[in-house]
């Protein structure tokens, strides 16, 4: 499993049976969606991505990053070609493995009864290199789990699985490179523009 902090604390309590597992997305990004990002016809990347947790490798969410990064520039009509401009996306979820376990067995032995909240945050950067030329952008986003009986640590945001919420994050960050970009863009041509006309 590629979320590795939910996976411990999981199977720290999982000889006890079936305990409520509920994650909550930071809703920092929530507004943004595809209908409101604008991409410009045309766009293409040549993208590489990489999982890590606390900085180490993570071979399992390598795979599963690289294929949902897939699916976004899919939605987003955008290509992944060798011509491209160079994109590296790499995520790294930062965890405390041993807070995760100790949570997990401590909720384990009341049977859920005392549940339990733990907390991901995932690091985002993109690296954008074209013309010999790189430029960095990082994102922070969070994620909290309750595991048993526990109250929802976020207002007005609705459960999901770990899994859905991971797939949330990756969206929210993914699009709000996008805007990013765009923004970019047409301060560049208003610059140029502006430039032009003086």
């Amino acid at each position: 499993m590629y979320l590795k902090t939910i996976a411990i604390a999981v199977s720290a309590f999982s000889v006890t049976g079936c305990i409520s597992v509920n994650s909550y997305v930071d809703p920092q990004y929530s507004d943004l969606s595809f209908a409101n990002v604008s991409i410009p016809q045309g766009s293409a990347y040549n993208v590489t991505t990489q999982m890590l947790t606390n900085g180490e490798p993570n071979s399992r969410g390598s795979r599963y990053l690289e294929t949902a990064v897939a699916s976004l520039m899919e939605r987003a009509g955008i290509s992944n070609i060798p011509e491209g401009t160079s994109l590296s996306i790499t995520c790294n979820n930062i965890a405390d493995m041993g807070e995760a376990a100790a949570s997990g067995f401590g909720t384990g032995l009341t049977f859920g009864l005392a549940g339990s909240t733990i907390t991901d945050g995932y690091e985002f950067t993109f690296v954008l290199a074209q013309d010999g030329e790189e430029e960095t952008i990082v994102y922070r986003h969070a994620m909290q789990t309750t595991i048993g009986n526990a109250a929802a640590p976020i207002a007005n945001v609705d459960a999901v699985t770990p899994q859905a919420g991971f797939d949330a994050i990756l969206e929210d960050v993914f699009l709000k490179f996008l805007a990013d970009q765009s923004e970019n863009d047409a301060m560049a041509w208003l610059s140029s523009d502006m430039a032009l006309a003086g």
